[in-house]
Order: structure tokens, then C-alpha cells, then sequence
């Protein structure tokens, strides 16, 4: 389980790795951190504990970035995250993690 007070964002993909799982996020969501931070549990309960592996989300002027997802590919996994503004919405995607 996430406390609130983590202010983890309204999105936490999750993942399954060697040694249990990770969690990926952006803290803050839109108005917060633009980086994507990964935190770590043996189980789904918990306890997490954030990493230091902080990947920078790029924010284009005007924009907003918000509710990042993992996907799995071979290998390995790739990240995204949602960007939008003034009559404008994409997805990025980066942060490919073997």
C-alpha cells in the first residue's frame, strides 16, 4: 500500500521483477517533479522504498505531464507518461530499462 502523504501521483504502473516488484511514478502528478521515480517492495504490501533511479521527464513550455505507464517489451520494459496543454495531448515514450 502507498501512504497519501507520499504524494505519489494518481498513476502507479507496476512491474514484476527479479526480487519482487517496482513501482513507477511521477510524484506530485502534473504539478509536481518532472522526473519519474521508481520504488521498490519484495511484496505488493509492501514496504516500498524509493530508488535512486530518477528519469527525467521532459516538460515542453505551456505543458502539463502527468500519469506514467509501464509496458513490457522483450528484455526489458519502456515507460511512458502523458503530455498535454492548450488544446494539445500526446504520449511520450522514453525510458526504455532493460
Amino acid at each position: 500500500m502507498f501512504p497519501a502523504s507520499d504524494d505519489l501521483g494518481t498513476t502507479i504502473a507496476l512491474s514484476r521483477g527479479p526480487g519482487g516488484y517496482a513501482a513507477w511514478t511521477k510524484r506530485g502528478d502534473a504539478y509536481g517533479i518532472n522526473v519519474i521515480e521508481k520504488l521498490t517492495a519484495r511484496s505488493l504490501a509492501g514496504p516500498w522504498v524509493l530508488n535512486p533511479v530518477m528519469i527525467p521527464v521532459p516538460e515542453p513550455a505551456g505543458m502539463l505531464t502527468y500519469s506514467v505507464e509501464a509496458h513490457a517489451e522483450p528484455g526489458g520494459l519502456l515507460l511512458s507518461w502523458a503530455v498535454s496543454g492548450p488544446g494539445r495531448y500526446w504520449l511520450s515514450f522514453g525510458a526504455g530499462l532493460r
